[in-house]
């Protein structure tokens, strides 16, 4: 594959070479890139600034697996690297790092366009464009809104360490809502008392048969989601079932067989919920009061959530179960 430059109003886009390869390592000892870009990550060195610049780059475009920009910003000097930006192929999912100083000024939209306009002009092999961030990293979320990208669910990988992390994935042109960790506010109060033995049960701070029925009414609403019986929970339990997801089962599912269930909601006498969620995200809607680790969960991404106490919680709650459907649906 030919490695273009691509320029547009105030940025020039080309493969990086020898001479960024200091720039690039110092502009990459950023906590926030450290962070957030996970295949940079803590402890990056200069010896892997130059072997990204002359391995990891010409792999990349030699063998047609996509492509790596330096981000160049017009200068009254000449041109400055402030950033990478990058996709794959043909998954369509892009990259971008910005330096500290030309974040907040458009420089990113303008680059991540530009990438996308040469892939679209030069006809390139893709799934579609698609956009993966940690769910804290609000600034990469607002970008992935301004060009149009619509979340689609959530997925674990490893970082750099071997820890396990929770990515929110996005495709250009849907219109699913971006969850975030920083969107989820700490549930108020001291959490519910539940059981400890038998079915796995909420036993105060219960939904009333008004706040149930909302929830009843929104849960089951959810694109996707047909309301049937439980294959792991008592009679009065209502599935939340995916009809039309492979009966393969795993960490994405409540019941070991037959069909998916992502969630099930309690009857009137409980009011509480289990779903599914991945494991990062689970365990932030537990650390954050709205749930607890399922009594008998086979997998950590099975999770109790409480039952609504307000109508503003049952738009939380299901927002939650809207996620768990995702995953039941797009993890396998």
């Amino acid at each position: 594959m030919t490695q273009p430059t691509l320029t547009t109003e105030r940025l020039v886009l080309s493969a990086p070479t020898d001479e960024d390869i200091v720039t690039i390592f110092e502009l990459c000892q950023d906590p926030i890139i450290q962070k957030f870009v996970i295949p940079i990550g803590p402890n990056y060195t200069i010896d892997k600034a130059e072997t990204f610049v002359n391995k990891v780059v010409p792999m990349i475009w030699d063998g047609k697996h996509g492509a790596e920009f330096a981000i160049r910003r017009k200068h009254d000097d000449g041109l400055v690297l402030i950033g990478m930006a990058g996709i794959s192929l043909p998954s369509g999912e892009l990259g971008l790092w910005l330096s500290e100083k030309h974040r907040g000024e458009g420089y990113g939209r303008e680059a991540i366009t530009s990438v996308m306009d040469w892939v679209t002009e030069t006809e390139q092999t893709l799934e579609h464009f698609a956009w993966s961030v940690l769910p804290e990293n609000k600034a990469s979320i607002r970008l992935a809104q301004k060009l149009g990208f619509g979340y689609t669910q959530s997925r674990d990988i490893q970082d750099q360490q071997g820890k396990t992390v929770t990515l929110l994935c996005g495709a250009l042109g849907t219109e699913g809502q971006w969850p975030s960790s920083a969107d989820l506010p700490a549930r108020s109060g001291a959490r519910p008392e539940t059981s400890k033995e038998g079915p796995h049960s909420q036993l105060t701070q219960k939904a009333s048969p008004a706040i149930w029925g909302q929830l009843v009414a929104k849960a089951f609403a959810i694109p996707g989601v047909k309301q049937g019986h439980s294959r792991v929970s008592m009679a009065d339990s209502m599935a939340g079932l995916l009809l039309d997801a492979a009966k393969e089962h795993g960490p994405w599912s409540l019941a070991t067989d037959g069909t998916i269930e992502a969630f099930h909601i309690h009857g009137v006498t409980d009011t509480s919920i289990h779903a599914v969620l991945p494991s990062m995200r689970a365990k932030e809607v537990i650390e954050k009061g709205w749930g607890e680790p399922h009594t008998y969960a086979d997998f950590d991404t099975q999770i109790m959530l409480y039952a609504p106490r307000t109508v503003d919680e049952v738009e939380i709650v299901v927002g939650l179960l809207g996620e768990s459907v995702h995953f039941a649906i797009q993890t396998r």
